[in-house]
């Protein structure tokens, strides 16, 4: 590959990172981290510049959480500034990155698995969704779909495709997915309310603080927080009171709904756009 110099300067450049600031907060502008780093924006865009001029920005810093769904796994998520910085690195970077990539590379890139152009798909990963007029039309788009995974890319679908009617609504990504709204699926509801009477147990065995719940439960509700489920957080959080286990003294379950602003009386139970 090709090295061109001289990109630092490019990185760090104001607009480039307001620029990155603005996507890395596109859709989170709510969260208490991305408004925290807004009211100072000037101040830490201006110290993540110095500190990629002088390459000592510190990164690394992840957030670090276990979920078990259905088997433990450990996550690492970037911290906030991190993102901000990634966005930098790829306004500037992107453009360079794809002149040297092969054709063959898809993963995260725009206008890349597009040939058929279909104008209503939807890919996150490896799991995506095609809508079309009829059944028909679908059957022979899987076909097409089919044959370029294991001519082109020695693939296989792992599932059989589920073709549905639209109005049914779908399970994709954890979400029912219906026309002009989201919930939660059976799944994800049954894993928040899981998830809940673990971390109820570990606060009152002593093994956690109200804090340490908090932490442990904020990335929880978080997934939640995007689609319609303003019922069912507030019916799964009156039961977690009603248990032994509950919220006194403080009831820091209660509170983690209080972080979030409460719809207006008449709104709809939606927060964000499904």
């Amino acid at each position: 590959m090709k090295r061109v110099g001289h990109l630092l300067g490019a990185v760090a450049e104001l607009e480039n990172l307001r620029l990155a600031f603005w996507k890395a907060a596109r859709g989170k502008g709510d969260r208490p981290v991305v408004r925290a780093f807004r009211q100072n924006l000037a101040e830490e865009l201006g110290r993540m510049g110095e500190g990629i001029l002088r390459m000592d920005y510190p990164v690394g810093r992840y957030n670090r959480f276990v979920i078990h769904d259905p088997k433990e796994r450990v996550i690492h998520a970037a911290r906030f500034s991190e993102r901000v910085l990634h966005h930098a690195l790829m306004n500037v970077c992107e453009p360079l990155f794809e002149r040297w990539l092969i054709d063959d590379t898809y993963a995260c890139r725009q206008g890349k698995e597009e040939s058929l152009r279909r104008k209503c798909y939807v890919r996150y990963m490896d799991d995506f969704v095609v809508w079309g007029r009829s059944a028909a039309e679908l059957r022979e788009l899987q076909r097409a779909i089919e044959a370029f995974l294991a001519a082109e890319l020695y693939l296989r679908a792992k599932d059989s495709p589920y073709i549905n009617r639209t109005s049914h609504g779908m399970d994709f990504l954890g979400c029912r997915v219906r026309p002009g709204y989201s919930e939660l699926n059976a799944r994800s509801r049954k894993r928040f309310r899981r998830q809940l009477r673990r971390y109820g147990k570990a606060l009152a065995a002593g093994r956690w603080g109200e804090e340490a719940f908090q932490r442990h439960a904020q990335p929880l509700c978080a997934f939640a927080f995007q689609v319609r489920s303003w019922r069912f957080r507030h019916r799964a959080l009156e039961d977690f009171g009603r248990r032994p286990y509950g919220l006194e003294p403080r009831e820091p379950g209660r509170q983690l709904e209080q972080q979030r602003e409460q719809l207006p009386v008449g709104e709809p139970e939606q927060e964000q756009p499904g």
